[in-house]
């Protein structure tokens, strides 16, 4: 399990983003401070210590010892190059508002100008707004006096991250520092309304934060840092500037222990060390922000000539400047060894790709600086000015690389194993756990009970259980849920049939514990399911699935328990809608032909209810039944009792690790409906395809199934807390009372309503479109249009009351093209799944189709997109949030990944 050899790289990019604790804190000051020592300062990495040894430690090199520490551990390094002695600095003020004599542009230009390098800075703006006000309030007030453009509608969030990346390309490319500052705090708005720590978040720079040196800064200063932290931001250094305050006020407030007092309060709130907090970029110890003092009380003159303060704090900026690049090359190199640290400590996995706070980096080494993981890709700017005009023109026209040194920003095209709803490092789910966390810690419910659990468990009675389900119980992982629900499930056969949970025909007397006989051996309890199901890897859920590489390729203690149906699968082939049957069913009835009811003209159709009186329902009928019987026979010529069917156990519609195989709905319904006459319990196995995964509140819905039990998780807490919900029926419940300790469920989970999984969960809940987390909601629609949701270009609903109807989020004429396509055996498009099988594949782990699709991922990630195979299939998700037009470019990458890949026969 050797991970592949890491190695540091030279930084691509360098840049800092210069954040304020609140306004007039002297960012701007801080800005050309830098500005200045960037210019004028030997950039040679300095060992990162208090500030009083940085001066006897300045030459040390941090990258020297890197190599030294990663030689050590086996890891090669190559060699990095020297900084150079004085660099070039780009400062941008991405918004600003007030008159132009305030302009923070024009302040660090005159900071720089007295400088021999001051020709050196380059200084831009990208959005100014009269107004002296916050950036929302003057940008709705220039839209007021223009009539309504050139306002917050030009300057989105898109548009600004645009501006700025723009800036850093440009930037890296001239060999240039660059310096972002923004406006206010971290939670002051921009001119769309985002508070800016949310908005800038995507680009992940390291930051300076300038605290408030006034009477009360310590809280102020404080409170930013936590803003920060909580979106993921990197704040290596926070600066006080003590010249702001005069010197009487200074002493009269014993302002002086405002730096200790900031220093003690990072570290009590685990804002720095090894907490991963602000500083800690590096996942190692001792690197908490460093709070620095610059300059004397009473310092800095309120207006005039700035050249003497700078004169006697230059060498204080120097020394700060000589940290951040101690601190950014410090970081570089942890990443860089990150993949070979974990390969030598993880318990799986060989070809490791570096994933730390945000950042990405391929095979396990070094990953390009400022690249940032997204679950989906970034909007084409509009309205964009100044330096950042040529790159939207470019993104505009579809240009896909970014310019060298530029943020990437990487579409998680596989939903991090299908778990992320709402987008990684979600500030609201952020905010809910800080909160939850600080409230409760973890309370279980046992014995006790907390708001988030009753308050998620109504949700989900009241939601995706509406009409069937009545009670909740509580995990951490799908799989646990499934052994949950076969509990469930199985408890319930088994009091209808008279026996005891153990299996004892409690009808025969009082004998052992649960009063029940124990003369004679209680039949064996198995699950009806299908082939190419997956449960989960825990040993009672991969005995609930057929042999496959996931269950007896794995353990010895592996045993089918039950039995497993061929069922047909619907896809997409040679550009339309059919069925592919398995051989039991071509055996009498052939491969059949266009009006064999196996052809359809759209998916859709396939979801008809007339379908259940055609021949193919009574051929499925009819094969169904001949299975179940025979199993319920079990082997009198061997002796063998027959086993007890404990419940359907399946994946409602779509299989999941299975290959994405889209099942044939009118089989699972007839399946489902031979079950019920049956007495057998259905579970819905919806771990994967509930709260909007198929583009309906759950596959069972869609499907037209009324479960006993279901178990869910993934998109339940949108990837931002693991928990995972078993929903039973009242029957289901009543067959858990009794008097006798057997007679409860007892599954005493560590974790079973864990309150901050809950909290999350709730708020997950809801911020999905609502048709998509409840019936009532996803039953009342009355007609699909762009207005019936709050985020304009999501999916809205589709028309109530049409069998099968579900969300589109892909182009599903582009994706019936796409099968069409020679070396493509079918696509398979549902909801917010995309799948494409390669021909020639040859199992789950390889074949041709195989090679096929591993090369198909490989483009993709070349193309900024994390994808998976599953054996000759790839596959893509997006999440419930993920507005259309992402999905037309993602699905423009695959198509011509798709297509290349099977041009050049690989």
């Amino acid at each position: 399990m050797a991970a592949a050899a890491g190695g540091v790289r030279g930084l691509r990019m360098r840049a800092f983003q210069i954040w304020g604790a609140t306004t007039a804190v002297g960012k701007t000051l801080v800005a050309g401070g830098l500005a200045r020592a960037i210019l004028t300062t030997p950039a040679a990495p300095a060992a990162i210590g208090d500030a009083a040894s940085s001066a006897a430690t300045a030459a040390v090199s941090v990258a020297a010892a890197a190599a030294a520490a990663a030689a050590a551990r086996g890891v090669e390094v190559a060699p990095k190059p020297p900084p150079l002695p004085r660099t070039q600095v780009a400062y941008l003020k991405p918004v600003q508002t007030g008159p132009p004599a305030d302009h923070d542009a024009a302040a660090v230009r005159r900071a720089v100008d007295g400088t021999p390098a001051g020709a050196a800075v380059g200084t831009t703006t990208l959005y100014t707004f009269e107004a002296a006000a916050s950036p929302h309030s003057a940008a709705a007030a220039a839209a007021g006096a223009s009539g309504g453009g050139g306002g917050a509608a030009d300057a989105s969030d898109g548009a600004v991250l645009a501006g700025v990346r723009a800036h850093l390309a440009t930037a890296a490319a001239n060999g240039a520092v660059a310096l972002v500052e923004t406006a206010g705090g971290p939670l002051s708005p921009l001119p769309s309304g985002t508070a800016a720590a949310d908005a800038y978040r995507p680009m992940r720079l390291p930051g300076v934060l300038v605290g408030e040196p006034r009477l009360g800064g310590i809280s102020v200063t404080l409170s930013a840092a936590e803003a920060l932290a909580s979106r993921g931001h990197d704040i290596p250094a926070v600066v006080l500037l003590p010249g702001l305050v005069p010197r009487d006020e200074w002493e009269g407030g014993l302002l002086a222990e405002a730096a200790g007092a900031v220093r003690e309060g990072l570290a009590r709130r685990g804002l720095g060390g090894g907490g991963g907090g602000l500083g800690d970029s590096r996942g190692g110890e001792g690197w908490a922000p460093r709070v620095m003092m610059i300059g004397e009380p009473g310092g800095v003159p309120p207006t005039g000539d700035l050249a003497a303060w700078y004169g006697m704090v230059d060498a204080e900026f120097a020394d700060l400047w000589r940290y951040l690049v101690a601190w950014e090359a410090e970081r570089e190199r942890s990443l860089a060894g990150l993949a070979a640290d974990a390969g030598r400590v993880f318990a799986w996995g060989d070809d490791l790709t570096v994933y730390e706070a945000g950042k990405v980096g391929a095979g396990g080494k070094a990953p390009p600086s400022g690249t940032s993981f997204h679950d989906s890709p970034p909007l084409s700017p509009t309205g964009v000015r100044d330096a950042a005009a040529a790159v939207a023109a470019a993104v505009a026209a579809g240009a896909t690389n970014p310019p060298p040194g530029d943020l990437t920003r990487v579409t998680d095209g596989f939903g991090s194993w299908w778990t992320v709803g709402v987008g990684h490092g979600s500030p609201r789910a952020a905010a809910v756990t800080a909160a939850t966390v600080g409230r409760y810690g973890h309370v279980p419910v046992a014995g006790l009970v907390h708001a988030p659990a009753v308050r998620l468990a109504d949700a989900l009675l009241g939601g995706i259980g509406a009409g069937w389900a009545e009670r909740v119980f509580y995990s951490d992982n799908g799989s646990t849920a499934v052994e949950v629900a076969l509990k469930m499930a199985f408890r319930r056969r088994l009091t209808d049939l008279g026996r005891n949970a153990a299996g004892f025909d409690i009808r025969r007397g009082s004998e052992g514990g649960g009063g029940g006989s124990r003369r004679d051996p209680p039949p064996s309890v198995g699950v009806v399911g299908l082939t190419g199901s997956y449960h989960g890897d825990t040993l009672g859920a991969m005995d609930a699935s057929p042999a496959s590489d996931y269950n007896a390729g794995q353990t010895a203690w592996y045993v089918a328990r039950g039995v497993h149906l061929d069922p047909p699968v619907l896809a997409c082939r040679g550009g339309g809608w059919t069925v592919a049957t398995p051989a039991w069913y071509k055996a009498p009835h052939g491969d059949g032909g266009a009006d064999d009811g196996l052809s359809f003209a759209s998916r859709d159709a396939a979801f008809a209810p007339s379908r259940a009186a055609s021949p193919v329902a009574a051929a499925y009928a009819a094969h169904i039944d001949g299975v179940l019987d025979a199993a319920a026979a079990g082997d009198p010529s061997r002796g063998i009792p027959p086993p007890i069917l404990g419940a359907l156990l399946m994946e409602p519609l779509l299989q999941g690790a299975g290959g994405m195989r889209l099942l044939d709905p009118l089989f699972i319904t007839t399946l489902a409906s031979a079950a019920t006459t049956r007495g057998i319990p259905l579970v819905v196995d919806e771990v994967f395809t509930g709260f909007g995964r198929l583009g309906a509140v759950s596959g069972a819905a869609l499907a037209g199934l009324t479960p006993d039990v279901g178990a869910y998780a993934k998109l339940l807490t949108g990837g931002s807390a693991p928990l995972a919900v078993t929903l039973a029926s009242a029957a289901v419940f009543d067959a858990f009372r009794g008097t006798s300790l057997t007679d409860a469920l007892l599954h005493g989970h560590s974790y079973s309503g864990y309150p901050t999984g809950c909290a999350v969960a709730a708020d997950t809940l809801a911020t999905y479109p609502p048709h998509l987390v409840s019936m009532a909601a996803a039953a009342s629609t009355s007609k699909p249009n762009d207005d019936d949701t709050d985020t304009p270009g999501v999916p809205p609903p589709p028309a109530a009351g049409i069998p099968g109807a579900a969300s589109a989020w892909w182009d599903e004429s582009a994706v019936a093209a796409l099968s069409t396509v020679p070396g493509v055996a079918s696509t398979t498009v549902i909801g917010t799944v995309l799948s494409v099988e390669m021909e020639g594949a040859a199992g789950y782990g390889g074949g041709r189709g195989a090679a096929r699709a591993g090369a198909v991922v490989r483009r993709m990630r070349a193309e900024g997109v994390l994808c998976r195979p599953l054996g000759g299939i790839v596959y893509m998700l997006v999440s419930p949030m993920t507005r259309r037009e992402a999905c037309v470019r993602l699905l423009e990458k695959l198509d011509a990944a798709v297509r290349d890949v099977c041009r050049e026969g690989a």
